[in-house]
């Protein structure tokens, strides 16, 4: 580095120039301190801390001071190091921070997901209960037009043909029976239509159709009518077209009736008539896919359960009039494999409950060598049958009056009162499985294979024979009408006269 000249100017302002070697990669600065002494230093002086007499870096300001040249103190602010623990603290800190802030991070983006993975899900119910609004109205329409064409190419051309008695297809009795209440149908479901094409073409998520829906429960009692008629409808149908009475001017107009342009795609009358018991359980199956995709707080949730509760009524009244029907169908299978025929077995409300193998016991000989007769289990009737060959008919043994009868399970040989009065003791303790029919005249002894089969058979027998003395208790019988009518009676007590001309249409002639 270059000197600094010992020359000075008046005033003692130093003229001196400040040599530098330009290779050296260090500044030189000059100072003076108050008394006019100059002082150098380099730019890495510069740049160093200054340090006090504890030798701890020092910044200006600092109370601490060194002594230049011996002639005075400069005062300088002094920098103190924060402590290893202070670092030890701040580094800690720094590194606690930077996890939350990812778990924040985490969090949000979590929520994020969770509430896109919600608003798709609002949006597919959203979407799918407006599918189901569309279904409702789309099947509403077909069925409210499917009656238009019933009345129009059924029921008013048979009316406007009885005004001609040369034209005359069926009588007016036959075309009530065949049709029943259905022209009270229609302008029932044309207003219900109107009311709710509107509210599901301008669909949004505020749309509410149970109002609709359940005004239209408050006349769907008017159903009760069709219901109680259809099978005497479809009776006299199969009467009309099929078998030796049939009407060929009837066959005649139902082969045009098929062959209709807007009657194809449904198919024959029969179809078109048993729309109406289709429709209420296809209520219940739309209005409980509505409900299942309905928000639980939406306004609508409250009338659709309302209508629910009214439709499922209805459609258990069908069931049950289906299962009956079923039933009927049961007893003429029956009574047609018996032979004898038992007189009078076809009945109103009389229906099937269990049929199979029991043995009737026999003390006298043991249990291995008695065979198993076949027995028929009806709400009034047990019928005990015996099978001569397979395929043939069934030889009629006992028809038993259940009313006379009462059940007692696990019956004991020794302890009760003998089967018969011939027998005063038994030859061998019963099987297991076995229970005893007691009445004033001849009991009966049963035995089923199972302890499973048997408390089957004695439970339906006990709660069949309940059932019959509940009824009887409900009529004001007379001594002589127990004796001899009462299941005449009973037959009244719970008939549908609807059910009675049905059945006896169907039932074949009583041997004498």
């Amino acid at each position: 580095m270059g000197g600094i000249c010992s020359s000075q100017s008046e005033g003692g302002i130093c003229c001196c120039e400040v040599n530098y070697d330009s290779s050296d990669d260090e500044d030189v600065v000059i100072t003076r301190d108050e008394y006019g002494n100059e002082e150098s230093s380099s730019s890495s002086d510069a740049r160093k801390p200054l340090l006090g007499d504890n030798g701890k870096r020092s910044r200006p300001g600092s109370s601490s001071g060194a002594r230049i040249d011996g002639k005075s103190n400069i005062t300088t602010s002094t920098y103190t190091a924060p402590s290893l623990e202070a670092i030890v603290d701040l580094e800690e800190s720094t590194s606690n921070t930077e996890p939350k802030i990812e778990r924040w991070r985490a969090r949000i983006k979590i929520q994020a997901v969770v509430r896109g993975f919600l608003a798709r899900r609002r949006f597919k119910k959203l979407r799918r209960r407006m599918l189901v609004c569309r279904e409702i109205l789309n099947t509403e329409e077909s069925y409210v037009k499917s009656l238009q064409l019933m009345l129009a190419l059924g029921l008013f051309p048979l009316r406007e043909a009885l005004r001609v008695p040369d034209r005359t297809i069926i009588s007016d009795q036959e075309i009530r029976i065949l049709f029943s209440s259905i022209e009270v149908l229609v302008p029932l479901h044309q207003v219900f239509l109107e009311k709710l094409r509107p509210k599901i073409l301008k669909f949004n998520i505020d749309t509410v159709i149970g109002d609709a829906m359940d005004e239209l429960t408050k006349y769907v009692r008017i159903y009760t009518d069709y219901i109680n008629n259809y099978d005497q409808s479809r009776d006299l149908l199969n009467t009309l077209t099929v078998g030796p009475k049939a009407n060929r001017r009837f066959v005649n107009f139902i082969a045009n009736f098929h062959d209709h342009p807007d009657t194809l795609p449904i198919g024959d009358l029969a179809s078109f008539l048993i729309m109406p018991i289709q429709r209420i359980p296809r209520y219940r199956l739309l209005l409980d896919s509505l409900i299942s995709c309905t928000s639980p707080t939406h306004p609508d949730v409250p009338l659709l359960k309302s209508t629910m509760a009214k439709i499922k009524e209805i459609a258990d009244y069908i069931n049950d009039r289906k299962r009956v029907r079923d039933q009927s169908q049961d007893v003429l299978r029956i009574y047609s494999l018996l032979k004898p025929p038992v007189q009078d077995l076809v009945q109103p409300g009389r229906h099937l409950l269990m049929e199979g193998n029991l043995v009737e016991l026999d003390l006298q000989k043991p249990l291995a060598d008695q065979e198993s007769s076949y027995f028929y289990l009806f709400n009034d009737l047990l019928i005990k049958t015996h099978e001569k060959r397979k395929g043939e008919k069934y030889k009629v043994e006992k028809v038993i009056q259940l009313r006379e009868y009462t059940v007692v399970k696990n019956p004991d040989p020794d302890t009760r009162a003998p089967l018969d009065p011939s027998i005063t003791k038994p030859k061998y303790h019963l099987p297991p499985g076995t229970f005893l029919l007691r009445s004033d005249g001849p009991n009966m002894l049963l035995h089923a294979a199972t302890l499973v089969d048997s408390d089957k058979w004695s439970d339906t027998i006990d709660n069949a024979i309940g059932s019959v003395m509940r009824k009887l208790s409900t009529l004001k019988i007379t001594p002589e009408a127990r004796a001899g009518n009462v299941k005449d009676q009973i037959a009244r007590q719970y008939t549908d006269p609807n059910m009675v001309s049905s059945m006896a249409s169907q039932a074949p002639p009583s041997s004498p």
